[in-house]
Formats: structure tokens, C-alpha cells, sequence
């Protein structure tokens, strides 16, 4: 993905994506899965955070990529991290026999739960990295 350098705090840099397949941006949001992928909820959507490891400057464009295994990780993470939750916290209140309406609401409960922490935990996190910097034309 290509973008442009908006501001830069703490050597990492937000990023409005350019979309070089779809250059109008309302067309952009719609269909380029690479603009909505881990874009801020603001605004503007075609925001992202990347790590600035090259030291590029507000104003250049510069080329940005996901980490390697971050799709399989954030899969893991929000899937199969709550429905294991959701899973023990129902075999466990099955165990000691609760009724089995109320273990799967407290399992709900629980995926929510889960869900909120991780929101939580990664919300300053930025699974995105700055390659290059581009030549301005």
C-alpha cells in the first residue's frame, strides 16, 4: 500500500492511504480491503498507524506493509481466543451443574469480556510497518 505521512509521534507515523487501484477515494472505502483493514474508527477511515522505522518525514509518501502472520494472529485472537473462553467458562459452570441457559449466558458474558479486554490491551498497537520511502513525481 502506498501512503502519505500526516504527523509522527513516538517513531511511529499515521498514514492516509493512497489507493493506487481506485484513485477515487469514495471508490476506495468501498471496495480496497487494504484501506479498511485496521483503519482507525475517526473520520477519516483511510487512516493507519505505522511503525516510522526509516525515518520518513511528514509530507512523503512512502510504501506500507502488514507485519508477516498478522492476518493468521488477528484471526486467532479475536475468534478462537473467546470461543475457548466461552467454551471453559461453560464446561466449567456445566461441571459444577448450573443449568445449561445460564453457564451459556455467563459464556456470552464472558466473550464479551474478552473481547473488551483485547480491544483494550491492543488498542495502541500498530501491526503495520513502513518499508520505503517513494520518490515525490
Amino acid at each position: 500500500m502506498t501512503g502519505k505521512i500526516i504527523s509522527i509521534k513516538d517513531g511511529n507515523a499515521e498514514i492516509e492511504i493512497i489507493c493506487a487501484e481506485m484513485p477515487d477515494k469514495q471508490k476506495c472505502f468501498q471496495g480496497c480491503s487494504g484501506c479498511k483493514f485496521f483503519a482507525k474508527k475517526h473520520n477519516n477511515p483511510n487512516i493507519i498507524t505505522a511503525k516510522n522505522d526509516v525515518n520518513a518525514a511528514i509530507e512523503q509518501l512512502v510504501e506500507v506493509q502488514l507485519k508477516e502472520g498478522i492476518k493468521l494472529k488477528g484471526t486467532i485472537l479475536l475468534f478462537a481466543v473467546p470461543l475457548l473462553v466461552f467454551l471453559a467458562v461453560v464446561g466449567f459452570l456445566t461441571y459444577f451443574k448450573i443449568t445449561a441457559v445460564v453457564a451459556f449466558v455467563t459464556g456470552v458474558a464472558a466473550i464479551a469480556v474478552t473481547l473488551l479486554l483485547l480491544k483494550a490491551l491492543l488498542k495502541n498497537k500498530t501491526f503495520y510497518y513502513i518499508t520505503n520511502i517513494k520518490e515525490m513525481k
